[in-house]
């Protein structure tokens, strides 16, 4: 059994279809999980539309990676809200992904985990409808900061089946890919 931090990111706004949240893990020895996001978040909010904001939690609960059961509480730093300050139009439910990588392995596949950073304003888009390379840089650079800063302490969640089973897998590597992700959905 791992004991893992349940850090949320709760998104609001204008620019927000339905509630918003961004679920990160992290191992329970770790402190400046909250500083961290923040950081990150402040330049992943330059490219979200003005009205929409993140807010990142200072609080929550602790979890067994292998059951998923709660077993205890954190608290680090304190709560924050950023705002976006990217101008002009957005499209609703689009924008980009990041993706994090890990060694894991769990029943034949990869373990990945992805964050989507929905909506971005127009502005981030290129002429061929993929991400403006600009932001793809901006956006690399930010991520790889934030994974750096958290040194394999962040981590993948296998969810268990059937109450059993799950596991957690410390990241090793984050990809933005050039290309537009969308949400078909946003679990609260």
């Amino acid at each position: 059994m791992t004991t893992l931090i349940k850090q949320r990111v709760v998104w609001t706004g204008t620019g927000v279809i339905g509630g918003g949240l961004s679920v990160f893990y992290f191992d329970v020895a770790t402190s400046g999980t909250t500083a961290a996001i923040k950081a990150w978040f402040a330049t992943v909010m330059q490219i979200v539309p003005v009205g929409t904001s993140a807010q990142v939690e200072n609080a929550g609960d602790t979890i067994d990676d292998a059951t998923g059961a709660i077993v205890g509480t954190w608290s680090d730093g304190s709560t924050q809200t950023i705002p976006g300050t990217g101008t002009g139009v957005w499209a609703a439910g689009v924008g980009l992904r990041v993706s994090w990588l890990t060694g894991g392995v769990t029943n034949g596949r990869r373990v990945r985990g992805s964050t989507f950073l929905v909506p971005i304003n127009a502005a981030s888009y290129g002429t061929d409808g993929t991400i403006d390379n600009a932001v793809l840089g901006a956006q690399n650079t930010a991520a790889q900061t934030f994974q750096t800063t958290m040194a394999g302490s962040h981590r993948i969640w296998t969810r268990p089946v059937d109450g059993a089973g799950g596991r957690s897998h410390p990241v090793t590597g984050v990809i933005v890919p050039d290309r537009i992700s969308w949400l078909r959905s946003r679990r609260v």
